[in-house]
């Protein structure tokens, strides 16, 4: 294992329409990393935790650990300002004198932006060499859903051709060059194989892939086709009818996502009744995605 001054962590981040179990499969993404032997990082955007509720615990900026080798953390834009601001200021009272100041506090709820970037400025202040210390070989983010996620890749770009000059636009462009740069980040979007959650992704990857020329795996969740017997044509009740209808779906979603030459990996419904059993499972069928080195 390499010392913390040596860390280059290897960045995932997952998103996808929401109710699709995007943050399962990025907790069982943490697992998997886990179990390899690398130190690993889960972060949670927001403040309406799900990891709290999954590991019983509360929370915050710094990592907590939950499993060998596995720490979570949950971000907000506001946390990651405040500690880069601390880092360099290195007095913690005058730091909570600006983040408490009435005019400061209204600049930054009404600049979401800055809140943005100070996520993503955390997130990649390893390959950056610059801010607190990551001391991790994997991160990976349960990031935001569809649109919002979208909005969060294209802050480092648009704050640095609104501030071209400076420090702010300089980290912002190299921001930016991290998030595209394949060797550090990688990308994966989660989908179920309904009709919606199926068009969103290819709508959605394609304009991320022609815009910030990112390629994206997607995983498709929930599968049922290789958990449930051959159904008899015979059999025409509700269930049956419902699981055959599903069936149809994930064929159809597959041939459409193969035309169009997007790769893809199937993760199988789980019928555990724990969630966090669901996600040891799940972390188990994706040791074999050849992607996930």
């Amino acid at each position: 294992m390499p010392a913390a001054s040596e860390f280059m962590s290897k960045i995932y981040m997952v998103s996808g329409k929401g109710g699709v179990g995007k943050s399962t499969i990025a907790a069982s993404l943490g697992h998997l990393f886990a179990s390899r032997g690398h130190k690993t990082l889960l972060v949670e955007l927001g403040n309406n935790s799900y990891f709290n509720y999954i590991y019983l615990k509360k929370f915050g900026i710094e990592g907590q650990n939950v499993a060998p080798n596995l720490d979570v953390a949950v971000w907000s834009g506001e946390s990651c300002l405040k500690e880069f601001i601390g880092y360099y200021i290195r007095l913690s009272a005058v730091v909570d004198l600006f983040f408490e100041n009435k005019i400061m506090k209204t600049l930054i709820k009404a600049a979401p932006a800055l809140q943005e970037l100070a996520i993503l400025g955390k997130l990649t202040s390893g390959p950056r060499k610059i801010g607190p210390k990551l001391a991790y070989d994997r991160i990976v983010l349960d990031g935001f859903s569809s649109g919002h996620f979208l909005s969060l890749l294209r802050v480092p770009k648009a704050m640095a051709e609104a501030i071209p000059l400076g420090p702010m636009g300089q980290q912002s462009q190299n921001i930016h060059k991290v998030l595209i740069d394949e060797n550090l980040c990688n990308y994966i979007w989660v989908s179920t194989c309904e009709d919606l959650p199926i068009q969103e992704s290819i709508e959605f990857t394609n304009l991320i892939e022609s815009e910030f020329n990112i390629k994206f795996e997607i995983i498709l969740n929930k599968m049922v086709t290789k958990k449930v017997p051959d159904l008899s044509e015979e059999d025409d009740s509700s269930f049956a009818q419902f699981l055959k209808k599903k069936i149809e779906r994930e064929v159809k979603a597959k041939k459409l996502l193969a035309s169009l030459n997007k790769s893809f990996f199937e993760c199988p419904i789980s019928l555990s009744g724990d969630e966090k059993e669901r996600i040891l499972q799940l972390s188990k069928i994706l040791e074999s995605h050849e992607q996930l080195a």
